[in-house]
């Protein structure tokens, strides 16, 4: 059987409904339920915390790079309380970017040079040429003389996603000083993705 055949055979298998009238087992499940929910409620709060600071962080990160002209590696938030016991979070800025859509890319472009988006072509098969052609390709397709010659370059696509080059992060002093604008502009239009460690307490 192809292998193709076979994967839409086990997609079309129907849902099997397995019963069990059993207390404990509905307790199981009713406690299961609630402890989702619970961590579904604990998650949203942990976010909006983290999201806090990140933004205390990410406040201190612009003052030292406009300052000093450098990007530091992490800052160390340390909260201490009446009693002077102390416990911090390690706020870490990494050289990773969210992805670029076409649009954006031009924006970045034109705001901030060439260098500053890397491109990457990425192929794809052609999902209907795949179909079309699933028995043979199941079997070989490399030199496959039974393709249609003016289908095989239609069988492998390509599209092309766009990056804020690596590396940026450590140039926003020298963007801010190139194009006159501000180290928490830029950072905006960039968005590296920022990490959070988990707190500890200091002794």
């Amino acid at each position: 059987m192809s292998i193709f055949k076979n994967a839409k055979s086990e997609q079309e298998n129907e849902k099997i409904v397995l019963e069990i009238n059993d207390s404990e087992t509905y307790e199981m499940l009713e406690t299961l339920d609630t402890i989702d929910s619970q961590i579904t409620k604990l998650e949203k709060d942990s976010n909006e915390i983290k999201t806090k600071f990140k933004t205390l962080g990410n406040k201190k990160f612009i003052e030292i790079v406009e300052e000093t002209g450098q990007r530091p590696k992490s800052i160390h938030i340390i909260a201490t309380n009446d009693m002077d016991d102390k416990i911090g979070i390690l706020y870490t800025i990494n050289d990773k970017y969210i992805k670029v859509d076409t649009k954006n890319q031009k924006q970045l472009i034109s705001k901030y040079g060439e260098d500053i988006i890397e491109e990457n072509i990425v192929y794809k098969l052609n999902n209907e040429m795949v179909n079309k052609y699933a028995d043979i390709i199941s079997e070989l397709i490399t030199n496959c003389k039974d393709i249609k010659e003016e289908d095989k370059f239609n069988i492998i696509t390509s599209s092309t996603e766009y990056s804020i080059k690596k590396g940026t992060i450590d140039e926003l002093y020298t963007l801010n000083e190139k194009y006159q604008v501000s180290v928490n502009e830029i950072y905006s239009d960039i968005k590296p993705v920022e990490s959070l460690q988990k707190p500890k307490k200091i002794k």
